[in-house]
């Protein structure tokens, strides 16, 4: 259940940019942004299925290494309500705030879950029951202040290529469908669709699979950014000494 859990996370999260929906429930807008002046976010739920639908709503702190996303407790944003029930069409207003003052120096960076709350199983029940959950990211800080700053780089392993990129800034960077091909051009090596965040301050890596290629030989790196278009020389490094 755990990782089915964190599998629909996965997936609700690379939606977000076209809308976070399930069969039974939509959240709008699929993304928190909260700043000294506008602390408060409006979002709204609608019920699109045919039964009553319990939800819950978890606030964690979000972070990140070359391991992936980590998520801890944490009770510096409140959503309001914490628990509430739709009918079949119906609509619920839930409000996201700040409990503590803003970073000057950089973004804040967390995760607004709306979680199922299924009703007990009939008597005469048969089967696999499964909670809907719906994962969305909460941004909170001076976003005109605050900019992302993210070195690309590929590093030869014993296990395969790797795709590093560590953002020094004091913002996010969002980045979608990244491209790999080779510098002298030709059609893409690698696509790796989906919706990934830099964080602030934080290193992501990608396993990349590309033996078969020259050990000399450069690639381009393409993508679309929060930032603007992607399109960067990387030569693979060496493995570095740790």
């Amino acid at each position: 259940m755990a990782r089915l859990f964190r599998f629909l996370t996965f997936l609700f999260a690379c939606l977000a940019p076209f809308g976070a929906q399930s069969g039974q429930f939509s959240v709008n807008p699929v993304r928190v942004e909260l700043a000294p002046d506008n602390p408060i976010a409006v979002l709204k739920i609608t019920n699109q299925g045919q039964e009553p639908l319990t939800l819950q709503t978890r606030t964690l702190a979000w972070d990140q290494n070359t391991e992936g996303d980590k998520f801890s407790p944490s009770r510096e944003v409140l959503a309001t309500p914490p628990l509430f029930t739709l009918a079949p069409g119906a609509e619920q207003i839930v409000r996201v705030g700040m409990r503590r003052p803003f970073d000057p120096q950089r973004e804040l960076t967390y995760r607004l879950f709306f979680e199922e709350v299924l009703p007990p199983p009939s008597p005469d029940f048969r089967g696999i029951r499964m909670a809907l959950n719906v994962s969305l990211p909460v941004f909170a800080g001076q976003s005109e202040k605050f900019k992302s700053q993210v070195k690309w780089r590929l590093e030869r392993t014993p296990e395969g290529m790797m795709l590093h990129a560590r953002n020094d800034g004091s913002a996010h960077l969002q980045a979608r469908a990244l491209k790999l091909t080779a510098a002298t051009g030709g059609a893409p090596l690698v696509i790796m669709e989906g919706n990934f965040y830099i964080l602030p301050m934080k290193e992501r890596v990608w396993p990349i699979k590309l033996e078969s290629l020259p050990q000399s030989a450069a690639y381009r790196l393409e993508a679309e950014t929060d930032a603007g278009k992607l399109n960067i020389e990387l030569t693979p490094e060496a493995l570095q000494e740790r």
